[in-house]
């Protein structure tokens, strides 16, 4: 028996143009009319999560950065969230440097650098991160001048720059490398992941993990696709994304979460 759902935004929830499909809100509603809780689980900040919460009609609860944070979406804040040792943030701020597109997201706040601001504005018209920057020329002095903590960086860049990152953040201690494509990679406090934050989240309901499933398409819900007791790839999956689930739906552009949807309810 399912009891609750997760799904993941980009890749999952969206089809490619960025958009719901009137077919996946159809069945999350019928998930939740039959009892079953229906949550986000993103990369996604809060604020984001909360913009597609109202648009597919999920649980308020949801879990966001990639599993960094646990949010209560209704009420637009963090309730349990996972933030950068000291020491690994003072070695990602040496080494993440200018050569690199990079979100900052720190207690609720997503910060850009100037120029950071200017190219997602150029690449990515439609994202919904413009809503919700602060900008910022020092984003690290600003998360400490503010008191904010900070929990995670997307950084993008070129294909090889980004290998060079991950090799050289791989020996700073206390950090999880992860990516939701394969034009970024994410940096993240060790021990923070969908798969951990989703525990809790259901931990706090008394929903056992082996009634959960999960939906997902990248690198960063394989720890969640892991810890929940029906995992389900999406078909726009990378292949080894789609050989760690137990199921294989369709793809974004084609109901693949409907689909999804649908069996495990019938199940």
């Amino acid at each position: 028996m399912i009891r609750l759902i997760a799904l993941d935004i980009d890749g999952t929830l969206l089809d490619s143009r960025g958009q719901i499909p009137a077919s996946a809100v159809e069945a999350i509603a019928r998930a939740r009319a039959q009892g079953v809780r229906v949550v986000l689980s993103s990369g996604r900040s809060a604020r984001e999560a909360a913009w597609f919460n109202q648009a597919a009609l999920c649980d308020s609860m949801a879990v966001c950065l990639g599993g960094c944070a646990v949010a209560d979406l209704s009420a637009g804040r963090h309730i349990r969230q996972w933030a950068f040792s000291p020491a690994a943030a003072a070695a990602l701020e040496q080494l993440v440097d200018a050569s690199f597109q990079v979100v900052f997201f720190a207690g609720e706040e997503l910060l850009v650098t100037p120029a950071s601001a200017v190219f997602f504005t150029r690449h990515y018209p439609g994202n919904l991160l413009r809503r919700f920057q602060t900008i910022t020329e020092a984003p690290w002095q600003y998360a400490a001048d503010h008191g904010l903590a900070p929990c995670k960086l997307l950084v993008l860049g070129e294909a090889d720059r980004l290998a060079w990152l991950r090799r050289a953040a791989s020996e700073i201690a206390d950090l999880h490398i992860t990516s939701s494509d394969s034009t970024n990679l994410e940096l993240m406090p060790a021990g923070a992941d969908k798969g951990r934050a989703l525990s809790l989240l259901c931990g706090q309901w008394g929903i056992p993990m082996e009634e959960t499933a999960a939906l997902g398409d990248s690198e960063n819900d394989r720890e969640m696709l892991s810890a929940v007791g029906i995992s389900v790839a999406m078909g726009n999956a990378p292949a080894a994304i789609q050989q760690a689930a137990r199921l294989v739906t369709d793809t974004n552009d084609n109901d693949g979460l409907a689909k999804a949807l649908h069996r495990l309810l019938e199940s």
